[in-house]
């Protein structure tokens, strides 16, 4: 059903305003001509000619615009959205937390993170779920571009620049694709089709792409029909060598390790050889319809689906450095041979101490399937416009939106390494690690066989996260002749979106059956027995890819005891079962979301100024349910605090007993903008922006687990932990923007801009009081609690770009962004995550009647991945700078066909992360390998 229209007073009086004026006006003369700064028609095919195109759009907005005109986006050696937006001043590139970076996932705006900027499909929301576990469980506002290919593109436009008629939510800016319509195109009856294949050199293997699109309208252009559809299939393999975490040497850690003067110092918390394989198999369509039946009617229905099956397997055997330091004098490994550089250990012997009854995993060979990962995005979208007179038209849209990010299961087989006498290691600021370990004789334990092992049990789970969201735009357009005031535009915008996320817990029969037993690891993981026997092994059937860790460096094991998918399903199969009905409540959550918005804008054109004034009014009412543990397994029936109104539990004996705390906020915000350009002469814009915006937090920042750290006001200040904050208000930004462009050829500019931003409840880290249910007390009350918090914010930056033809063919373009991006997260002026410094890109081509090349480099300096913790030894991670080069090759065969060569990420690029911006303390190197598309296309 579509929303509700609820709106405020004061969004119910600016649509009030603006009708009053409007419809007075209607008897008002229409101007004899549009505004000149309107976008004209350029009819050109190929490189230069989709340049000239994005060139012409960025000159004549008001506003500070980036342009990709696709009419002939094969010439591209961009695979989806993200790639193609890469290429734009100001946006960064970045992954899922797969790491696998063939793909772009999603993209940041002036180093602003992707969940702060708004990406809609032909003015309206788009869903999407994610594929892979860890992004489905984080729950963001962005959309993943791995769902939607480039085939798609018909134009895409980047507003950097607020304005009262743009949807709300980008921060730094929003992008907008606009899809093809079937009375966009000339001929009555067009087609385009696409046949080819891709190789992944580091999966070593070759998949079918398949791509077509048909459009069809009537000789009198007033019904046309249009159906996109694509296929594509790619396997993928990223292998790495990481540390998960690093830890430091308390007081106890320090005493135990046999080592006093380690005090304060970070160690390696783990090493893990991994090798992450899967096939990526995206599919979809578009549908779109559309009716003129007069020049002044358009209706407009389009429908959209795709789904994206990522059955992916991980194999990752890790060394516990953690679990066998400890920080028990009883169990900790003996530290020697120690070598400290800038506060890390680089290299140590770690040896068990004599007698030690401590059960310590020195190993975990973990063997993870994601089986039946897949997400989705759809919508269907009603958008119809009628233009009353010359001077007055509306434009109304209804629709719905919802994307699904799913892991069906994952069967898995962890062995332990127990009790090793000796661990060697070494670290390097570049290349993978070194270690290894060794029994009381001196010899190099044999990693790769299973008898040296243990089954270890680790819990799992299937996740599953839902997105969706109704919508209803009206919006109105009266031309005006009041002096400079040329139009006048209005509009009122409601939406209902909710946001799902639960995870289904796997369990071994045995739990449930009876006769099953533990016994408790120094890395926190168990032992499994059932009826005081550990569970039968098959014989190993799989291993490493003969090429893992080819690029990454270091000298580290490979040869480990894998097993075939086969033969871990079947284990887990005989096992371990997954009941619907056992949900991890403690990290389940429902957001809810009204949205309402109402706005009023004009546009104003005198001698050499032009530009827009508006005012946009947002009302935000937030619903979000999350569940509190009262205590663990069996709880419900041992004690009275499980026992309180409200909680329940679906089973207590494995999953505790849980309390839903339902959180309702309500948040108004008015955002103002006003955008200038001025035309100092035919070839010299200049632009000027003074603006408001806002963002929403993510939807996982709103509600997550909650933990009481103290719950008894006699032993101190009542604490807790928790994973979203339901309090947080939306982010608000004041924003100026100016810049200048130089057009002095055809294809052909110089541009320059200076942009600052400065945000207020910004999700940053921190401590705040939240009320919670103390069960010791049996009443809600105030706990200091770390968590998100609105912190400040602020961004500042220039851009350079140019796009300049030399000649015979020959071209090419640069843009250049630095930026400044800093919030209060713990401390004043930390680094915002997700913020380069120094991005640039470098473009070149050359372009024939029936050849062009195109050559790509992608660059960006480190940024802050992720912060997780509070200084002196807050969890930092890292990525060091990195840069890519793609290729597209292309030859025209006839009018109707042509053949291209698209080569993604050719440097092969290691991507590097390391811990608290130490270079001297590693989190991982990655490498995804090259990517070769071979595609013959036909058009008629």
């Amino acid at each position: 059903m579509p929303p509700r229209l609820k709106f405020h007073p004061l969004a119910l009086a600016s649509a009030l305003a603006a009708l009053s004026p409007a419809l007075m006006a209607q008897t008002a003369p229409a101007p004899a001509a549009a505004s000149s700064n309107k976008l004209e028609t350029v009819e050109v095919t190929g490189i230069r000619a989709s340049l000239q195109r994005s060139i012409d759009a960025k000159k004549q907005a008001d506003t500070n615009v980036e342009v990709i005109s696709a009419e002939d986006v094969g010439k591209m050696p961009d695979k989806n959205v993200g790639d193609a937006l890469s290429r734009v001043p100001g946006v960064n590139v970045q992954a899922g937390n797969a790491l696998a970076m063939d793909e772009a996932e999603r993209v940041a705006i002036r180093s602003v993170p992707p969940s702060l900027n708004l990406f809609t499909v032909n003015g309206h929301a788009i869903s999407s779920g994610d594929w892979h576990i860890s992004d489905q469980a984080s729950s963001t506002r962005s959309v993943s571009f791995a769902l939607l290919p480039s085939q798609l593109i018909g134009q895409v436009t980047v507003f950097k620049n607020g304005q009262a008629d743009a949807i709300e939510g980008g921060i730094s800016g929003s992008v907008d694709m606009k899809l093809r319509k079937p009375l966009d195109f000339r001929k009555s009856l067009t087609g385009e089709a696409s046949l080819g294949v891709v190789y992944a050199d580091r999966a070593g293997k070759t998949d079918p792409q398949l791509s077509g699109l048909i459009a069809w309208q009537n000789e009198a252009r007033s019904a046309g029909v249009l159906v996109q559809a694509f296929s594509e299939k790619r396997h993928i393999q990223r292998d790495a060598a990481e540390t998960f975490s690093r830890g430091f040497f308390n007081a106890a850690g320090a005493t135990a390790s046999g080592d006093a003067s380690l005090l304060n110092v970070r160690f390696p918390a783990n090493f893990n050889a991994a090798s992450f394989q899967g096939v990526r198999e995206r599919k979809g369509a578009y549908i779109g319809a559309q009716l003129r039946p007069s020049k002044d009617t358009d209706i407009h229905l389009s429908a959209f689906s795709a789904r994206l099956d990522a059955q992916n397997f991980n194999k990752a055997p890790y060394a516990t450095v953690s679990g066998m330091i400890g920080t028990l004098a009883t169990g900790a490994y003996r530290v020697s041979d120690a070598k400290v550089v800038d506060g890390v250990l680089t290299e140590a012997t770690l040896t068990r101490p004599a007698g030690s009854s401590t059960q310590t995993q020195g190993l975990m060979v973990d063997q993870l399937l994601r089986d039946g990962a897949y997400s989705t995005s759809q919508f269907l979208d009603l958008e119809a416009e009628h233009r009353f007179s010359d001077s007055f038209k509306l434009k109304a849209r209804i629709g719905t939106t919802k994307g699904d990010g799913v892991t069906e299961a994952q069967p898995y087989i962890k062995l332990g390494l127990i009790n090793p006498h000796q661990f060697k290691y070494k670290i390097f600021p570049d290349k993978a690690p070194e270690y290894a370990f060794y029994d009381a004789a001196g010899k190099a334990i044999d990693l790769s066989d299973i008898k040296n092992y243990q089954l270890v049990q680790e819990r799992t789970n299937a996740p599953k996260s839902l997105d969706k969201e109704d919508y209803l735009h009206l919006d109105g357009e009266q031309r005006l002749d009041w002096g400079p005031f040329n139009l006048l535009k209005f509009g009122l915008r409601a939406t209902e979106h909710r946001r799902d996320f639960s995870q289904n817990l796997i369990f071994w029969k045995a739990e449930r059956d009876g006769g099953y037993s533990q016994v408790g690891l120094s890395s926190g993981n168990f032992l499994p027995l059932i009826n005081g026997v550990a569970p039968a092994l098959p014989v190993p059937a799989g291993s490493f890819p003969a090429d893992q860790g080819k690029g990454l460096g270091g000298n580290y094991p490979t040869a480990y005891p894998f097993f075939s998918e086969a033969q871990i399903r079947a284990f887990n199969a005989q096992y371990l079962y997954q009941d619907p009905a056992n949900i991890n409540w403690g990290g389940a959550y429902t957001i809810k979301e009204s949205n309402q918005a109402a706005y009023l804008m004009t546009e104003f054109e005198t001698g050499k100024w032009s530009g827009n004034l508006g005012l946009r009014s947002v009302t935000t009412k937030v619903t979000s349910i999350s569940y509190q543990r009262l205590g663990n397994y069996g709880c419900e029936a041992t004690t009275p605090r499980c026992r309180v109104d409200g909680a329940f539990s679906t089973n207590a004996q494995v999953n505790g007993v849980f309390l839903p705390q339902a959180v309702e906020t309500t948040h108004r915000v008015l955002l103002p903008s006003l955008n200038a350009r001025y035309q100092f002469s035919r070839d010299l814009i200049g632009r000027f922006s003074l603006n408001r915006t806002m963002g929403r937090p993510n939807y996982g920042e709103l509600a997550g687990s909650v933990s009481l750290t103290n719950e008894d006001i006699a032993k101190g200040p009542l604490t807790a932990t928790m994973g979203g904050n339901p309090a947080l208000k939306p982010t608000v930004s004041n924003n100026i923007d100016v810049s200048l462009g130089w057009y002095f050829a055809p294809r052909a500019f110089v541009s320059g801009g200076l942009f600052q931003q400065r945000m207020k409840d910004y999700a940053g880290r921190g401590r705040t009081s939240l009320p919670l249910f103390n069960p010791l007390t049996n009443k809600v009350e105030s706990f200091d609690t770390a968590t998100r918090v609105g912190v400040d914010a602020r961004v500042k930056g220039l851009e350079l770009a140019t796009e300049l033809p030399v000649g015979a063919g020959f071209g090419f373009g640069a843009n250049y962004t630095y930026v400044d991006a800093e919030d209060d997260s713990f401390t004043p002026a930390q680094p915002m995550v997700g913020s380069s410094k120094h991005t640039y890109n470098l473009v070149g081509f050359y372009e024939t009647e029936r050849y062009s090349v195109r050559m790509a480099w992608n660059h960006r300096s480190p940024f802050q991945w992720v912060q997780v913790a509070s200084a002196p030894f807050n969890v930092q991670r890292w990525a060091d700078a990195v840069g890519t080069l793609s290729a597209s090759l292309n030859y025209k065969i006839s009018d109707t066909l042509s053949l291209s060569l698209d080569a993604n990420n050719l440097n092969n690029p290691r991507r590097k992360y390391y811990h608290d911006g130490l270079e001297q303390l590693p989190q991982g190197y990655f490498v995804s390998g090259r990517q070769y598309y071979l595609n013959l296309r036909a058009k008629f």
